[in-house]
């Protein structure tokens, strides 16, 4: 039996015989699609998720573990948990997992908890927010209905795929990087990079088609494009368009329209 094989039945045997639901799981760790099998096998059995930001302080982890009365810690290897005296098990050990293993499935209702998100908010100390199935299908389905408008357009540039740059354990990372994805039928691609350079060269490689990202590595973009394409010295042929070429307020207002626009 190989290591991948050894993960899939010992997580198997957590998620399927060890935990029930209800229990709680915190996910410490920087995107990846190991983060991605541990959420839905969660959600598939009824487990309730607590993600918590990678660059996150220990100090700030072992707190919230407290809180939720988590049963396991799933973490990343950008993380330092081997100090917590709490059961574990490593994202990269669940790459495969959701592919390999079969679950028995949990009755579901629209008031089950899916995940309890912590946010600071104004008040600078993270509070859980808990998030319900109805809460996310209410933001799904306006989603859906509109992308289902457009299905016949999207075909030829099928499977959309998406560089998901914002973390997992907020919600809008996951809306581009989990759900929104699965109404494309699309596909997303992670990274930790965030220098300009490696990011155009993933976004050629994989074949991007959007970029889930913050205002300030746009800028940043933005910058090494016009460092490699239009060196200050050469003088340019036409004007671009403002709203895309600026990289003052328009920028900010154009990037929360990114992962959307291009679902059409």
């Amino acid at each position: 039996m190989n290591s991948t094989d050894a993960s899939a039945r010992a997580w198997h045997t957590l998620i399927d015989k060890v935990f029930k639901k209800g229990d709680r799981i915190v996910i410490w760790g920087e995107n990846r699609t190991g983060w991605v099998a541990v959420f839905w096998s969660c959600i598939a059995r009824g487990i309730q998720v607590v993600p918590v930001d990678y660059r996150s302080s220990p100090e700030l982890v072992g707190r919230i573990h407290r809180e939720v009365h988590a049963r396991l810690l799933v973490a990343g290897d950008l993380v330092e948990a081997s100090a917590f005296d709490v059961a574990q098990v490593l994202l990269a050990e669940m790459k495969h997992c959701l592919f390999t293993t079969i679950f028995s499935l949990s009755e579901i209702s629209p008031d089950d908890v899916v995940e309890i998100v912590y946010t600071s908010g104004t008040t600078g100390e993270p509070m859980g927010v808990v998030h319900r199935h109805k809460n996310i299908c209410a933001n799904l389905n306006p989603i859906q209905r509109e992308m289902h408008k457009y299905e016949k357009f999207a075909r030829p540039f099928q499977p959309v795929r998406i560089l998901d740059m914002l973390p997992l354990s907020h919600l809008f990372g996951q809306s581009l990087g989990l759900f929104t994805p699965p109404l494309l039928g699309g596909a997303v691609v992670f990274m930790t990079e965030f220098h300009a350079g490696a990011i155009l060269e993933t976004i050629r490689r994989e074949r991007v088609s959007v970029l889930v990202s913050v205002p300030k590595l746009l800028l940043n973009l933005q910058h090494e494009i016009e460092r490699r394409f239009h060196p200050r010295d050469v003088q340019a042929r036409r004007k671009g368009i403002p709203a895309l070429s600026s990289a003052g307020g328009a920028t900010e207002k154009f990037t929360p329209r990114l992962g959307l626009s291009s679902g059409r």
